[in-house]
């Protein structure tokens, strides 16, 4: 494993697994049934124009009240290898994701698939008391033409704020951008400035909560190759702090 980048907004490790559990996690990857993201109706994090990912079935670390059916580690996949290698480094990840039991009770693990043409446009994971977020690249090879690249920007897009509408009948509700983003453009485009992450395989990537970052397009250059990636935040529930 090794440190590539350490900045306050995003920590980058290479080689986080070792070789053959890397094998196994790109050969689960493969087994995976996914699943258009919008299956279940638009999740506007992805606007119109970023095509549609697929994504697999979501695993838990830890066992949270307030859901009894997502599997939870040790699920009998080789998902399990990622959630231990996790663990085993999660001190070392607190400044980019707090501390468990303190700042997050648990993290999810989910599989996407981005094919060519796809990708996520800019956003911040800050749902459900986010704490961090991270990509771990799971396809066996990459090439920089390819696109997929992780954008960040800086940690200054943390005090970002793009404030509520009024809407017909006297309620204030924070639209998002997904429609309409001229706020954000306006915000991003003052420093103008960011850092890129190209998806090596057998990268780790995190960014701390509250930071934009999006996923640059799959270029058509990829061909059949697909952007593989398990993806999480680490999540605070208030109601499992004493467990």
């Amino acid at each position: 494993m090794k440190e590539v980048v350490a900045s306050a907004e995003l920590l980058v490790l290479d080689d986080f697994l070792e070789p053959e559990h890397f094998e196994f996690i790109w050969a689960e990857i493969q087994a995976t049934e996914f699943e258009p993201v919008h299956r279940l109706g638009w999740v506007n994090a992805w606007r119109l124009t970023d095509g549609t990912p697929l994504r697999g079935p979501v695993a838990l670390s830890h066992h949270i009240k307030a859901d009894r059916l997502t599997p939870v580690f040790p699920t009998g996949t080789a998902i399990d290898l990622v959630f231990e290698s996790i663990f085993q480094v999660q001190s070392a990840l607190e400044p980019w994701t707090g501390r468990h039991g303190i700042d997050w009770t648990h993290f999810f693990c989910r599989p996407y698939v981005y094919p060519s043409g796809t990708g996520l446009s800019w956003h911040r994971d800050d749902k459900n008391r986010t704490t961090g977020a991270f990509t771990l690249y799971c396809h066996p090879t990459w090439n920089v033409q390819w696109g997929g690249e992780l954008l960040v920007a800086g940690p200054e897009s943390r005090s970002l704020r793009f404030g509520e509408t009024e809407l017909y009948g006297g309620a204030r509700r924070r639209l998002g951008t997904h429609l309409d983003n001229s706020k954000e453009n306006a915000a991003l485009l003052e420093d103008g400035i960011g850092t890129y992450v190209l998806p090596k395989p057998n990268r780790l990537a995190i960014v701390s909560a509250g930071v934009m970052h999006s996923i640059r397009k799959v270029d058509a250059a990829a061909g059949d190759h697909v952007r593989a990636s398990l993806q999480g935040t680490f999540m605070l529930s208030e109601s499992d702090m004493s467990t």
